[in-house]
C-alpha cells in the first residue's frame, strides 16, 4: 500500500504535459536570498521541537489540517516543519510559497480553483487537493525572504483578522528561530576559525621569539669576540627585525579580534591615498636603511578613497614588512598606485625571490607555513597576510597576489574611491 508521501509524488507528476499553471516569479534578490538560506545550514536537516510546535499551534489558532514551515530553495521547496502532510518537499514551480515570498504581508488564497495562477496545480487537482492557502513571509535580518509559515486546508473557507493576526505572530516566532540558527552557525564558523588563527599565532610567534633568542644567545656568547662593529649591528638588526614581526603581527591579530568578536562597525572616512602610503611607509625608514633596501613611491596625485585609515595601514605595514625582509641588500621595495574603475589598486613590488609556487595557493589562506628554526632565516609569510586579508574584506577591499609577475613579488590591494 502506498504511503501519502508516495501518493502525493505520484500526483506531482502526473500529466505533466497537461499543466498549464504560473509558477511562481524568482525573487527580485534571488541570489543574494539563496545565499542567505544557505548559510543558515538548514535545508535537510532533523525536525525540531521548536518548529514543530510552531506549526502546530498554528493549525490549530487557524484551524487548519495543514501547517508548514516551508523554505524556498532555488529548485524546491523543503519543509521544515510541518503538521498534517507526509510529504518533505515539493518542486518550486507548484509552491505557493514561492509566491507568498514576493508579498510584504499574509498572502491568502481563498479560492484556489477560480485562481488562474492556480487552478492547474497538481496540489490543488490532485493531493492534498488545496482549496485554501495562507502565508505570512519568514524573512533574515536583512530582509530577504527565506520562506513561509503557511496554513492549507483542502475546504474553501474564509481568514479572519484575528487568525491572519495569530500567523503573523507565529510567523515572528519562527523567524526568532532562524536568527538563533544563524547566529549559532556564525560562532560555530567563528570558534573553529579563532582555534585556527590562534594555532597559527603561537607557531609564528615561537618562530619570532625563536630568532629573537638565538640572536641574544649568541650576543652574549660571542660579545668578546665580536670586535667589529658591523658584527655586532647584523646581530642587533636580526632582533629588532624579529621584535617588530611579534608587535605587527600582535596588532594584526588585535585588529582582526576586534573586528571578528565585537559589534564594532568598521568606520569609512575620506582618505587621500598618497598620505596613506606616505605616513605607512616613514615607519619603515630606519628598518630599511639598517638592510641597505631603497624605498620607493610613486606619488598618484589627487586620488581620495573611503576606507578605515587604521585598517588600511594595517594591510600596508604588513605587505611592505614582508617585502623588505624578503627582498635583498641593495635592491628595492617599490609602492604604486593605479585608478581602475571605481577602485585605486596600491601594488607594492619586491626584487625578492618571489613567492614559492606551493605557497601562492594558500597565500591568503589559514594554513600552517613550516618554518625551519634556522634563527638567521627570514621568517615566513604566516598568518598576517590572512588576518589581513579577513580585515580587508570588512571595508570592501580585496588582496591577492599579481601572479603574472616572474621576478620579484608583487601584491596588490584595491580600495573604493571615495566618489563612487
Amino acid at each position: 500500500m502506498k504511503s501519502c508521501s508516495d501518493r502525493l509524488q505520484l500526483c506531482l507528476f502526473r500529466n505533466l504535459l497537461e499543466i498549464n499553471m504560473q509558477a511562481p516569479d524568482l525573487h527580485p534578490q534571488e541570489s543574494e536570498r539563496l545565499k542567505s538560506l544557505n548559510e543558515l545550514n538548514i535545508l535537510d536537516t532533523e525536525s525540531e521541537e521548536i518548529f514543530d510546535e510552531i506549526v502546530q499551534l498554528a493549525s490549530m489558532l487557524c484551524g487548519a489540517p495543514i501547517s508548514l514551515v516551508s523554505l524556498i530553495d532555488k529548485d524546491r521547496q523543503w519543509f521544515k516543519a510541518r503538521h498534517g502532510l507526509a510529504a518533505t518537499e515539493t518542486p518550486r514551480d507548484y509552491a505557493f510559497c514561492g509566491h507568498a515570498i514576493l508579498q510584504d504581508d499574509v498572502f491568502v488564497v481563498e479560492n484556489p480553483e477560480e485562481d488562474k495562477r492556480f487552478k492547474d496545480n497538481p496540489l490543488v487537482k490532485h493531493g492534498p487537493q488545496i482549496r485554501f492557502y495562507a502565508g505570512a513571509v519568514l524573512k533574515d535580518e536583512d530582509n530577504l525572504p527565506m520562506g513561509t509559515l503557511c496554513v492549507i486546508d483542502d475546504q474553501k473557507r474564509e481568514f479572519s483578522e484575528e487568525q491572519k493576526k495569530a500567523l503573523k505572530i507565529l510567523a515572528k516566532q519562527a523567524e526568532s528561530q532562524l536568527t538563533i540558527r544563524r547566529q549559532n552557525v556564525q560562532l560555530q564558523k567563528t570558534n573553529k576559525l579563532a582555534q585556527e588563527i590562534l594555532s597559527l599565532v603561537a607557531h609564528d610567534l615561537k618562530g619570532a621569539f625563536t630568532v629573537v633568542l638565538g640572536s641574544s644567545t649568541l650576543m652574549t656568547r660571542k660579545l668578546v669576540k665580536l670586535q667589529q662593529q658591523a658584527d655586532v649591528m647584523k646581530i642587533g638588526n636580526r632582533i629588532v627585525a624579529a621584535a617588530s614581526d611579534v608587535y605587527e603581527l600582535l596588532d594584526e591579530l588585535l585588529q582582526w579580534t576586534r573586528l571578528q568578536f565585537t559589534d564594532d562597525q568598521v568606520m569609512f572616512k575620506e582618505h587621500d591615498i598618497d598620505d596613506l602610503i606616505a605616513s605607512t611607509l616613514k615607519v619603515f625608514d630606519e628598518n630599511a636603511k639598517a638592510k641597505n633596501v631603497r624605498l620607493i613611491s610613486g606619488q598618484k596625485g589627487g586620488v581620495s578613497v573611503l576606507v578605515n585609515d587604521g585598517v588600511t595601514k594595517t594591510i600596508l605595514r604588513n605587505l611592505l614588512s614582508n617585502s623588505i625582509k624578503h627582498t635583498p641588500e641593495g635592491k628595492s621595495v617599490s609602492v604604486s598606485v593605479e585608478v581602475v574603475n571605481c577602485e585605486a589598486i596600491i601594488s607594492v613590488f619586491d626584487e625578492g625571490p618571489g613567492v614559492p609556487e606551493t605557497m601562492k595557493p594558500h597565500l591568503l589562506k589559514a594554513t600552517q607555513q613550516a618554518i625551519d628554526g634556522d634563527y638567521e632565516s627570514p621568517p615566513s609569510h604566516g598568518v598576517g597576510l590572512y588576518l589581513c586579508n579577513a580585515i580587508a574584506q570588512r571595508q570592501k577591499s580585496r588582496i591577492w597576489l599579481d601572479e603574472s609577475v616572474t621576478e620579484g613579488c608583487r601584491m596588490c590591494i584595491a580600495l573604493p574611491l571615495s566618489q563612487y
